[in-house]
C-alpha cells in the first residue's frame, strides 16, 4: 500500500462513523487550511424544495451545483463581504 493509499484510508476512517463523513470531511479541511466555505448539496436543495428529489432529478439538478461559487462570485456586493464584515467587527479589528 502506498503511502497516498494509506493516508486516503485514515482519512475515511476518521469520518465514516459520522452520519454525513463528506460534510465533516469538508468542515475539516477547511478548518485546519484556515478557510471558509459554503455550499449547496441534496439536502440543502430537498429542504428549499420541501420534499425529497427523485434519482431522476438529482441527476439533473446536482451538477447544477459546480455553479454556485461563480454564482456568489458574481455580486457587487457578495454575501461574503456582509460575514466578512460581521467576523472583523466581531474580532474587534477595524478595518475601514
Amino acid at each position: 500500500m502506498s503511502q497516498l493509499d494509506d493516508a486516503r484510508e485514515q482519512f475515511v476512517r476518521q469520518f465514516a462513523h459520522t452520519d454525513n463523513p463528506a460534510w465533516y470531511a469538508l468542515k475539516y479541511l477547511a478548518q485546519v487550511s484556515g478557510i471558509g466555505i459554503a455550499w449547496i448539496d441534496r439536502t440543502v436543495v430537498e429542504h428549499q424544495l420541501g420534499r425529497e428529489l427523485t434519482e431522476e432529478e438529482w441527476a439533473d439538478v446536482g451538477p447544477r451545483l459546480d455553479d454556485y461559487d461563480k454564482y456568489i462570485g458574481d455580486f457587487d456586493q457578495a454575501p461574503e463581504d456582509a460575514f466578512i464584515d460581521k467576523v472583523l467587527s466581531d474580532a474587534c479589528i477595524d478595518w475601514s
